[in-house]
Parts: C-alpha cells; structure tokens; sequence
C-alpha cells in the first residue's frame, strides 16, 4: 500500500490556497512534480507512514494532529521490485 499527502496552506500575502508539491528524485516520473507519497512498511499504521514519508520528502515534522488528518482509501498497487 502507498500513502500520498496533501499538503494546503495559506499564502496571506497573495492571499492564495497553495498546494505543496516536491519535484521527485526518483523513478517514475523522475523531474516531475508530484504530491509527497511512498509506500507504507508493514509494520507501521497509515497515520505513521505519512508522518515518515512526508519529513523524509520535505523535512517538515508534522506533530499536531489538528494539522494533519489521515483519510484511509486502501488501493491494491503494484510494488516495484
């Protein structure tokens, strides 16, 4: 399973909704942007993964859960081998 998080937040200069996005350093879509997503480690919970993938990809440490919400949509997705 594959866990992506999307990211809002509010530019109050521009007065904008912004969307984060990464541009990916690795295959598929290597140079391309994309939301921050992995795959989810058999031994940890959605909310977990996310925390993971979304510090490994951006740095940002997300701590407070009225920031960060989870919504489960389990998928069956190839694993690269």
């Amino acid at each position: 399973m594959a866990v992506d998080c999307i990211i809002f937040g509010y530019d109050i200069l521009e007065k904008e909704l912004k969307l984060l996005l990464i541009k990916r350093s690795f295959e598929p879509a290597k140079g391309q942007w994309s939301l921050a997503g992995g795959f989810i480690d058999e031994d940890e919970s959605l909310d977990e993964a996310a925390i993971r993938i979304l510090l490994n990809l951006t740095g940002l440490k997300m701590s407070s859960w009225n920031s960060l919400i989870v919504t489960e949509l389990l998928t069956e997705i190839p694993v690269p081998e």
